[in-house]
């Protein structure tokens, strides 16, 4: 059985609340991005179907590679965010099981 002292006890719980978090942000912040693509990719689809299209139409879409990029970002995020939620919860801090911003955005 490995000794800890008070103190590393509680900057170990102090490090698991702050992974919490920052895990928490990154997918917060990911989700919004996808977010802010979701109307150019709707405003794009609705010209093609009524074949409306122009090229500058593909102003503030995405790239193939800018897309992959965030949804591989995306996916290790929430990876990182259910190791850093059971670390928490070990804890005792009161965590939620899905990251959702306090004022529904991203959510």
């Amino acid at each position: 059985m490995v000794f800890m002292t008070e103190q590393q006890k509680d900057l170990e719980r102090l490090a698991a609340w702050d992974r919490y978090q920052d895990s928490r942000k990154t997918i917060l912040a990911l989700k919004s991005k996808l977010e802010g693509w979701r109307k150019p990719l709707q405003t794009l689809a609705e010209k093609i179907a009524r074949d409306q299209v122009h090229e500058t139409d593909h102003f503030g879409i995405p790239t193939r590679e800018e897309f992959t990029e965030t949804v591989r970002q995306l996916n290790e995020a929430k990876a990182e965010y259910e190791r850093a939620f059971q670390s928490a919860r070990d804890f005792g801090f009161p965590v939620e099981k899905e990251p959702s911003h306090p004022m529904g955005i991203g959510a």
